[in-house]
């Protein structure tokens, strides 16, 4: 009886030590993935800018055309 007994203990503390694993790496995996999200959002927010800053110069090249 004692060796199942150990055996269980066993396989619970095995058990516990694999979900432990598996939630470390998924807190990392997350983390990951929400930096990614913030460098995308900054990434598009300054393409987003310089395209508007390339419209308005563009159009102030073109204005200037005709007006002087």
């Amino acid at each position: 009886m004692s060796i199942k007994k150990e055996e269980k203990i066993f396989k619970v503390q095995e058990s516990s030590i694999k979900s432990e694993i598996l939630r470390k790496f998924l807190e990392t995996c997350i983390h990951k993935i929400d930096s990614l999200d913030k460098d995308l959002s900054l990434a598009l927010d300054q393409m987003e800018r310089e395209a508007r800053d390339r419209t308005v110069t563009y159009y102030y090249e073109v204005i200037g055309k005709y007006f002087y």
